[in-house]
């Protein structure tokens, strides 16, 4: 009874997380045609409009979306790997430093760094000099080149991270080979190092790209007309719910593609040598030769991913009168949200983990995995995807409405709860994934040993599980917590009315050219952002705290 609860359970939520999903692949394909414009979806609408797509508005926006993601592709891959590569093998001055600084850009969103570099090359502000003497000649920020500066600087340590915990695992013998066959440490890079980075960097750079096709405040705001802004425009600006809906199956489809790179190459993965690498021992010495080059990707990176943006932003806030009424009730709106989906995604992942655990059901094993996809989907596909599912429930509470108790609201869409729905299909896999490493660790043994003394499974759980597991639910919350602060492409789509976030304040007041109000809210948000960096410094990084011989 048992196992057969647990899989009916388990395929209802992979069913709800699949939902929004499902519904982006159906209204494409002509279904729900009474949620959108009847002309769209008429007996031959719907193909005339995919094809008055294909041929004029998306060549245009999937090749300046290709070419960003091309851009930041090679950005982050270039400097995340550099940087990894130098402050893992070379003795370096200030190399300690280096290690945590480098992972402070992630704690900036994608729009922020857009808002503060945009204001940073005002012709009129303070930083004009600063950055005509150190920007690439003839920069324009706000331009696709631009774009992919302004959001490269701050995804970078996605392929640091990745490429960092690659190399430390990878064995030192076999740098001390390639040195005594003549080789010098370009060559080892080349021939040794890259080679078994090779599946770790493409990991890195998948999720670069995963958020830079989730981004939609800096490429709006730079006035690169990418797929996700696009969408955007298409569902709130003109109303046209079907179009938005056939452009998102395109972002999708293109995530999709990320993904199966992704997952193709993360099979390739292997540990070789891992016993006897010495994590943190560097092999090389840094001549004059490569001290620029080595400068440029280890400091680059700090400086223009956190530390202008922040400075920016600082100044800003100190010269610009702000009135806290207009920033406590986003503020409490953003902390209720992500609490809310923080306790819900813990408890959704937690259920899901565990009842593999307790093997309840062994065929329930495969149907967890498609519950993790959402954070995949781009958050503007994802918040179109909710709005249809929610619209659709709302008809049919609607149906049912006469028999409902006088006075009953059964309104979904437009309500905290579509949020609430939205921030969990995106985040649960970073409750489950967590959760499960954390399980990972906990030695099967304990089950045999608590089950022999009679101890039915809930008693393992309190007593055994609750507290072993205690690190894993504390990240997983600040971890869904901090992503939820940021989040902004869904949460523009699905908010009620007249509720505002941290994110979507800052959105709006950088949509009127206020950057100097909206300085203080992005502070915030970069300070919560902190948080997850100091978790990762100490557990995606454990080499780092090792002393140099």
């Amino acid at each position: 009874m048992l196992t057969k609860r647990y899989e009916v359970l388990t395929a209802l939520v992979t069913a709800l997380v699949l939902a929004p999903i499902a519904a982006i692949l159906l209204l494409s394909a002509g279904g729900f045609s009474g949620l959108a414009d009847p002309e769209f979806f008429g007996t031959s609408g719907f193909l005339e409009i995919w094809s008055h797509l294909l041929t004029t508005i998306l060549p245009g926006q999937v090749a300046t979306t290709l070419l960003l993601m091309t851009g930041v592709g090679l950005f982050t891959g270039i400097f995340g790997v550099g940087a990894a590569w130098c402050v893992t093998f070379y003795k370096m001055p200030g190399k300690r430093l280096m290690e945590w600084g480098l992972m402070l850009p992630l704690a900036i969103p994608t729009y922020i760094s857009a808002y503060a570099y945009s204001e940073a090359v005002d012709s009129t502000g303070p930083w004009a000099s600063f950055w005509a003497l150190t920007a690439p000649q003839g920069l324009d920020i706000r331009s696709l080149v631009g774009a992919i500066f302004c959001m490269g600087v701050v995804l970078t340590p996605y392929v640091y991270i990745s490429a960092r915990a690659s190399f430390l695992k990878q064995s030192v013998r076999l740098i001390h080979a390639a040195r005594a066959l003549g080789a010098g440490p370009l060559a080892c890079f080349w021939r040794v190092g890259l080679p078994l980075c090779r599946p770790a960097l493409f990991v890195g750079v998948a999720l670069a790209l995963m958020e830079c096709l989730n981004d939609i405040g800096a490429v709006e705001y730079l006035g690169v007309r990418t797929l996700t802004v696009g969408i955007y425009d298409t569902w709130l600006a003109r109303g046209q719910l079907g179009t938005a809906v056939q452009m998102a199956l395109a972002l999708l489809v293109l995530m999709a593609a990320l993904v199966f790179i992704e997952k193709s190459n993360r099979r390739d993965q292997r540990d070789y040598g891992s016993a006897d690498r010495q994590s943190g021992q560097a092999v090389f010495s840094l001549t004059a030769a490569h001290c620029i080059p080595a400068a440029m990707v280890t400091l680059l990176p700090i400086l223009f991913g956190f530390i202008i943006p922040v400075i920016v932003l600082l100044q800003l806030s100190v010269t610009t009168f702000f009135d806290p009424a207009t920033f406590l009730p986003a503020l409490g709106n953003s902390v209720g949200l992500a609490l809310g989906a923080g306790l819900m995604t813990l408890l959704i992942g937690l259920f899901l983990v565990l009842g593999q655990r307790f093997k309840a059901a062994k065929s329930a094993s495969k149907i967890t995995q498609f519950a993790s996809i959402g954070y995949a989907v781009p958050g503007t596909v994802l918040g179109l995807g909710v709005l249809i599912c929610l619209s659709s429930a709302d008809t049919l509470l609607i149906g049912l409405n006469a028999y409902a108790p006088k006075g009953m609201t059964l309104f979904l869409t437009g309500s905290v709860f579509g949020l609430l729905f939205a921030y969990c299909v995106r985040f649960l896999s970073i409750s489950y994934g967590t959760i499960e490493a954390g399980l990972s660790r906990i030695p099967p043994q304990l089950d045999i040993a608590a089950r022999s003394l009679g101890a039915h499974q809930g008693q393992r759980f309190s007593r055994i599980y609750l507290p072993l597991l205690r690190p894993s639910l504390i990240g997983v919350l600040i971890l869904v917590f901090v992503d939820t602060m940021k989040e902004l492409p869904a949460t523009l789509i699905l908010r009620p009315f007249d509720f505002d976030t941290l994110a979507t304040q800052i959105y709006e007041k950088a949509s009127l050219g206020l950057i100097e109000e909206a300085a203080a809210p992005a502070l915030l948000i970069i300070l919560t952002g902190l948080i997850p960096v100091m978790m990762a410094t100490k557990l995606i990084l454990p080499g780092s705290d090792q002393p140099l011989d």
